[in-house]
């Protein structure tokens, strides 16, 4: 639809938001392949059996292209269907193209080489479609009346004969000069991008045989590029959604909008991206998003990627500039996108952004209280890891975690864990994060080592005296228990009172065993005091 907006020649320069570099260089935009459509694929959808559906509006087609080779995608077959298609979406084997002349047509595509038409439902008048969307087995499309000779519309389709979509309500906007942006249903509210009006419309479709308007937000008026500094600039055009917050995108404007009551979104934050945006969807962590730089210079035609690490704040983390007219881009189940480049004939596939992909090595340096665990990036799907480890812990809801937090590519990684009790089973669980969130792996156990045995003071006994003298005698004793640790020094403490006050002893490694001292040097006739002892770690 865009496509047919008139632009201002205007020389500008984008207030990229950006993260620091080293983010940016860890995430790459990797394009597998182009190929040349022999048509202009304006839309584009995933279809069934490793397919994508494009939609040309200049030549009135549709195309299929196998692209079981992410390398070198194959066209299998082209059909006419109505002039000016302009938006397709699909589910199972059928997809629907709606045209800028109200054509809405049904394609069933179990045989992807040989697709059968199955239905036509004419809007009529001047109507045209906008844009479409499927969830939970309805059909949304929006519509628009050239030359604005009528409001514009939003229609609700029931899908459950995919065959045959069967109209549910067709709910007329309030003016002339509205429609044919976005629709995005969550739960029982429907919000869409009334582009041409520049309003966002919220809708309870709790009975979506008679949507009930909410709320009719005019757009923002937004200053922060010198193009757009008049009430009503902002055209809204995409609408997407993680959690509770709304990302409402015009030309190249992201809005973010507080959704948590549904029926009242609140303004959050403005980032500005590339020069007309067409295409963009939601991933994980990651926003994706192609501008065509319409009338603009080289640089804005691009694939740009967002994190929204911060929900309410995408801060761009890769881009490529490739040169072409990016319309719609599209995300299949396994995070490959493609792109449409409508007036370059071209489809481009790109290689997914993903967590990474982990392995888990065997445990070494086994402890009573230690223990080393190790594990593997085997690959990084296109973004470098930025923290890598293990939560651990007694139960499977862990409670610890031992990371390094960096910038890593693939390869081994180890940490090492301490003060952990002996003879005790853990769980431990791997992960690594990178911009597109985090891989875990399943529960893994370990068992640290027996407890080394408890030590105690040694047990001394005493025998009888031998060797008795004038000035001499030899002390006698024994090490009856060695309290599970060697003794160091034995001997014997003597002197003329119970506090001793001389020793005589033998350092070394001793076990269980008699152990004898001569003391010289006494005093005849004289009564003595003495205590045997022996000494280890206790």
């Amino acid at each position: 639809m865009k496509h047919i907006k008139i632009y201002l020649a205007l020389l500008i320069v984008l207030l990229l938001a950006i993260s620091s570099g080293s983010a940016r260089a860890s995430v790459d935009i990797v394009n597998l392949s182009t190929q040349a459509t022999g048509a202009n694929p304006f839309v584009l959808t995933v279809g069934p059996n490793n397919t994508v559906v494009t939609a040309g509006y200049t030549c009135g087609c549709i195309t299929i292209h196998n692209v079981s080779n992410k390398s070198s995608p194959v066209n299998v077959y082209a059909t006419t269907t109505s002039p000016q298609a302009g938006a397709i979406v699909g589910t199972g084997n059928y997809v629907y193209v709606g045209s800028y002349l109200g054509v809405l047509q049904t394609w069933d595509l179990s045989s992807t080489t040989a697709p059968v038409k199955t239905n036509t439902y004419n809007f009529g008048g001047a109507y045209g479609i906008g844009k479409m969307r499927i969830v939970n087995g309805f059909l949304y499309v929006t519509t628009w009346q050239g030359s604005f000779v009528g409001p514009g519309s939003i229609a609700i389709f029931n899908l459950s004969t995919p065959s045959a979509p069967s109209l549910v309500s067709n709910t007329s906007y309030a003016i002339n000069h509205s429609g044919a942006g976005d629709v995005l249903p969550i739960g029982n509210i429907m919000y869409t991008a009334d582009y041409f009006g520049r309003t966002i419309k919220v809708y309870d479709i709790t009975n979506k045989s008679s949507p009930q308007l909410r709320l009719d937000m005019a757009a923002r008026e937004e200053t922060v590029l010198s193009y757009k500094k008049t009430a009503g600039s902002f055209e809204p055009w995409r609408l997407l959604n993680k959690g509770n917050t709304l990302y409402v995108l015009d030309d190249d404007i992201i809005e973010t909008f507080d959704i948590s009551s549904s029926t009242n979104p609140i303004y959050i934050s403005t980032t500005v991206a590339g020069r007309d945006v067409e295409g963009a969807d939601i991933r994980g962590n990651l926003l994706y998003y192609s501008s065509s730089g319409v009338d603009t210079p080289e640089t804005n035609k691009k694939i740009q990627i967002f994190s929204l690490a911060s929900t309410t704040a995408p801060v761009e983390v890769s881009s490529k500039i490739n040169g072409y007219n990016n319309y719609w881009l599209v995300l299949d189940s396994n995070g490959y996108y493609y792109t449409s480049m409508a007036s370059d004939a071209l489809v481009g596939v790109y290689g997914p952004i993903e967590p990474p992909t982990i392995s888990t090595s065997a445990a070494t340096n086994v402890a009573s209280s230690s223990i080393t665990l190790n594990a593997s990036v085997t690959t990084n799907n296109n973004a470098s890891t930025t923290d890598r480890g293990f939560f651990y812990g007694l139960t499977t809801g862990y409670g610890s975690v031992a990371s390094s937090t960096g910038t890593f590519n693939i390869g081994a990684f180890s940490q090492n864990l301490s003060s952990l009790t002996c003879n005790t089973l853990y769980h431990y669980q791997v992960f690594a994060t990178n911009v597109a969130g985090t891989a875990t792996s399943t529960d893994q156990t370990f068992t640290t080592s027996s407890c080394p045995a408890v030590t105690s003071a040694p047990t001394v006994t005493l025998s009888a005296p031998t060797s008795l003298d004038v000035t001499s005698v030899t002390l006698n004793g024994s090490i009856t228990s060695d309290g599970n640790a060697s003794s160091t020094d034995r001997g014997f403490n003597y002197g003329l009172t119970a506090s001793y006050g001389s020793v005589a002893s033998t350092t070394g490694t001793f076990g269980n065993g008699a152990f004898s001292k001569a003391l010289t040097g006494l005093t005849c006739a004289t009564t003595y005091h003495y205590l045997g002892f022996a000494i280890n770690s206790a």
